[in-house]
Protein backbone atom coordinates (compact mmCIF):
# COMPACT_ATOMS: atom_id res chain seq x y z
CA UNK A 1 0.00 0.00 0.00
CA UNK A 2 1.49 3.54 -0.67
CA UNK A 3 1.19 6.44 1.42
CA UNK A 4 -1.10 8.19 -0.14
CA UNK A 5 -3.53 5.53 0.28
CA UNK A 6 -2.79 4.62 3.68
CA UNK A 7 -5.06 4.68 6.28
CA UNK A 8 -4.29 6.71 9.61
CA UNK A 9 -5.08 4.99 12.58
CA UNK A 10 -6.66 6.96 15.30
CA UNK A 11 -3.90 8.39 17.85
CA UNK A 12 -5.02 6.55 21.09
CA UNK A 13 -4.61 3.54 18.61
CA UNK A 14 -1.13 4.51 18.15
CA UNK A 15 0.42 5.28 21.33
CA UNK A 16 0.74 8.77 20.04
CA UNK A 17 -1.56 10.22 22.55
CA UNK A 18 0.99 8.48 25.48
CA UNK A 19 3.44 9.91 23.88
CA UNK A 20 2.34 13.30 22.99
CA UNK A 21 1.52 13.05 27.21
CA UNK A 22 5.01 12.26 27.77
CA UNK A 23 7.25 14.75 25.48
CA UNK A 24 5.00 17.03 26.76
CA UNK A 25 6.32 16.59 30.43
CA UNK A 26 9.78 15.91 29.39
CA UNK A 27 9.59 19.14 28.15
CA UNK A 28 8.19 20.88 31.30
CA UNK A 29 10.82 18.91 33.36
CA UNK A 30 13.81 20.16 30.94
CA UNK A 31 12.41 23.70 31.60
CA UNK A 32 11.64 23.64 35.37
CA UNK A 33 15.77 21.94 35.68
CA UNK A 34 17.45 25.09 33.73
CA UNK A 35 14.95 27.07 35.50
CA UNK A 36 16.25 25.83 38.98
CA UNK A 37 19.48 26.07 37.19
CA UNK A 38 19.32 29.66 36.51
CA UNK A 39 18.16 30.19 40.05
CA UNK A 40 21.10 27.93 42.04
CA UNK A 41 23.82 29.84 39.26
CA UNK A 42 22.36 33.26 40.43
CA UNK A 43 22.22 32.51 44.33
CA UNK A 44 26.08 31.11 43.79
CA UNK A 45 26.85 33.92 42.47
CA UNK A 46 25.71 36.58 44.57
CA UNK A 47 27.09 34.22 47.84
CA UNK A 48 30.57 34.12 45.53
CA UNK A 49 30.47 38.53 45.21
CA UNK A 50 29.19 38.81 48.79
CA UNK A 51 32.13 36.05 50.27
CA UNK A 52 34.53 38.63 47.95
CA UNK A 53 33.05 42.18 48.88
CA UNK A 54 33.48 40.87 52.58
CA UNK A 55 36.80 40.33 52.20
CA UNK A 56 38.05 43.31 50.45
CA UNK A 57 36.09 44.78 53.16
CA UNK A 58 38.16 43.51 56.09
CA UNK A 59 41.14 44.03 53.81
CA UNK A 60 40.34 47.59 53.47
CA UNK A 61 39.94 47.56 57.35
CA UNK A 62 43.10 45.73 58.42
CA UNK A 63 45.01 47.75 55.76
CA UNK A 64 43.62 51.37 56.87
CA UNK A 65 44.45 50.18 60.67
CA UNK A 66 47.98 49.05 59.95
CA UNK A 67 48.85 52.55 58.00
CA UNK A 68 47.37 54.14 61.14
CA UNK A 69 49.82 52.41 63.38
CA UNK A 70 52.61 52.89 61.16
CA UNK A 71 51.89 56.92 60.95
CA UNK A 72 51.31 57.32 64.83
CA UNK A 73 54.62 55.12 65.41
CA UNK A 74 56.76 57.25 62.89
CA UNK A 75 54.86 60.42 64.38
CA UNK A 76 56.09 59.54 68.31
CA UNK A 77 59.51 58.21 66.83
CA UNK A 78 60.10 62.27 64.69
CA UNK A 79 58.99 63.58 68.53
CA UNK A 80 61.54 61.53 70.43
CA UNK A 81 64.20 62.06 68.02
CA UNK A 82 63.80 65.80 68.10
CA UNK A 83 65.78 66.30 71.65
CA UNK A 84 68.28 63.94 70.57
CA UNK A 85 71.74 65.57 69.34
CA UNK A 86 71.67 62.99 66.32
CA UNK A 87 68.13 64.56 65.14
CA UNK A 88 69.09 64.53 61.73
CA UNK A 89 70.36 60.51 61.36
CA UNK A 90 67.62 59.40 63.59
CA UNK A 91 65.00 61.64 61.24
CA UNK A 92 66.71 59.94 58.16
CA UNK A 93 66.64 56.20 59.47
CA UNK A 94 62.93 56.94 60.59
CA UNK A 95 61.96 58.31 57.35
CA UNK A 96 63.84 54.90 55.56
CA UNK A 97 61.77 52.47 58.38
CA UNK A 98 58.66 54.91 57.31
CA UNK A 99 59.07 54.16 53.73
CA UNK A 100 60.02 50.55 54.30
CA UNK A 101 56.63 49.70 56.21
CA UNK A 102 54.76 51.32 53.94
CA UNK A 103 56.25 49.48 51.42
CA UNK A 104 55.96 46.51 52.82
CA UNK A 105 51.60 47.13 53.27
CA UNK A 106 51.47 48.02 49.41
CA UNK A 107 52.72 44.69 48.73
CA UNK A 108 51.03 42.72 51.14
CA UNK A 109 47.74 45.02 50.48
CA UNK A 110 48.67 43.59 46.69
CA UNK A 111 49.26 40.02 47.36
CA UNK A 112 45.93 39.79 49.33
CA UNK A 113 43.94 41.77 46.66
CA UNK A 114 45.27 38.92 44.57
CA UNK A 115 44.24 36.60 46.38
CA UNK A 116 40.66 37.65 46.69
CA UNK A 117 40.28 38.47 43.22
CA UNK A 118 41.67 34.38 42.59
CA UNK A 119 39.27 32.87 44.84
CA UNK A 120 36.77 34.73 43.43
CA UNK A 121 37.35 33.91 39.78
CA UNK A 122 37.99 30.18 40.92
CA UNK A 123 34.66 30.20 43.17
CA UNK A 124 32.88 31.92 39.97
CA UNK A 125 35.00 29.31 37.29
CA UNK A 126 33.01 26.28 40.20
CA UNK A 127 29.56 27.57 39.88
CA UNK A 128 29.60 28.25 35.87
CA UNK A 129 31.03 24.49 35.43
CA UNK A 130 28.57 23.49 38.09
CA UNK A 131 24.92 25.15 36.17
CA UNK A 132 27.10 23.88 32.71
CA UNK A 133 26.95 20.19 34.00
CA UNK A 134 23.61 21.22 35.49
CA UNK A 135 22.78 21.87 32.06
CA UNK A 136 24.32 19.14 30.36
CA UNK A 137 22.42 16.59 32.14
CA UNK A 138 18.89 18.31 32.16
CA UNK A 139 19.50 18.23 28.26
CA UNK A 140 20.37 14.68 28.55
CA UNK A 141 17.50 13.59 30.24
CA UNK A 142 15.08 15.77 28.19
CA UNK A 143 16.37 13.83 25.25
CA UNK A 144 16.08 10.44 27.21
CA UNK A 145 12.21 11.30 27.74
CA UNK A 146 11.50 12.00 23.91
CA UNK A 147 13.39 8.84 23.18
CA UNK A 148 10.87 6.85 25.65
CA UNK A 149 8.15 9.12 24.00
CA UNK A 150 8.88 8.24 20.69
CA UNK A 151 9.52 4.45 21.44
CA UNK A 152 6.22 3.67 22.89
CA UNK A 153 4.39 5.00 19.11
CA UNK A 154 3.65 1.96 16.87
CA UNK A 155 5.19 3.67 13.47
CA UNK A 156 3.16 1.06 11.39
CA UNK A 157 -0.23 1.81 13.16
CA UNK A 158 0.18 5.44 12.55
CA UNK A 159 -0.01 5.20 8.67
CA UNK A 160 -0.94 1.64 8.40
CA UNK A 161 0.57 -1.82 7.21
CA UNK A 162 3.42 -2.24 4.70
Amino acid sequence: MSPENAQLTPPAASGLEQANKQYLEGVEKYVRALSDGQLSLSRSWKEAQKNYMKSMQSLQEEMQNRWQEIVKNTSKSVENAASQPDAQTRYLDLQRQYTNELSQLYHDFQTRTADANRQLVTALEQVFKESQNASREAFRNYLKSVQEAWAQVDVNALVGGS
